[in-house]
């Protein structure tokens, strides 16, 4: 899990255009990075996100690429924007964050602060998925968490957000919940008869964080 703000904590993401540069950047991410979303929320100055990297690497490296991309898209945006009347002032403020960092040359826009940490167990998965939903409910922008647009809230309510959620893409796959959870069954066996347990992992992933007792 990660949580990343804006230098400041300047409300930057109150413009679409601007978030919508974070989930392309976040699709691209899941095509081609490797990394699996499984929640987030973009608020006006910072954004939550739950994920894992599955092909080999490091989360940080992988936030790191995300990062460096946004920040150049996002202030790109800005300065070509005809309607963004508080540009001089928010760029300022970034040319003034790189002036203190030695790592970046003109604009600093993302905190360094900021770094992935692990959930360590299925319980911690689901206790901060529900604090990423949270959040704009707790900062009095919606009253219900599924109505918020840029989360992963809906998806969890039975419709359909706007990013791909990792176990909604193994959907896509497999067609159904049943199917995938009777294959996941099948290997697990297979697995226990050789020792190797490693297979059981997904399953009992998937299941922390939706209810599938009904499917059982």
């Amino acid at each position: 899990m990660s949580v990343f703000a804006v230098v400041g904590w300047l409300d930057v993401f109150t413009r679409n255009d601007y978030k919508d540069i974070l989930l392309q950047s976040l699709s691209y991410c899941q095509k081609v990075k490797g990394i699996e979303i499984i929640a987030w929320c973009d608020m006006t100055n910072h954004v939550h996100l739950v994920f894992r990297s599955v092909k080999g690497q490091h989360p940080s490296l992988l936030l790191g690429d995300f990062k460096r991309f946004t920040s150049r898209a996002v202030v790109k945006a800005m300065q070509e924007n005809p309607r963004e009347r508080r540009r001089e002032f928010l760029l300022e403020q970034f040319k003034k964050a790189a002036a203190k960092s030695s790592n970046v040359k003109e604009y600093k826009f993302w905190r360094h602060d900021n770094k992935p940490i692990e959930l360590w167990s299925n319980k911690v998965i689901w206790e901060k998925i529900n604090y990423v939903h949270n959040n704009p409910v707790e900062a009095g922008l919606i009253y219900r968490a599924q109505d918020y647009v840029y989360s992963s809230a809906s998806d969890y309510s039975d419709e359909k957000g706007l990013m791909v959620l990792w176990y909604f893409s193994i959907m896509v796959e497999y067609g159904t919940w049943k199917t995938y959870l009777k294959l996941c069954k099948e290997r697990d066996a297979i697995a226990h008869q050789r020792g190797d347990y490693r297979s059981c992992e997904l399953l009992s992933e998937i299941r922390s964080i939706h209810d599938f007792q009904n499917l059982k």
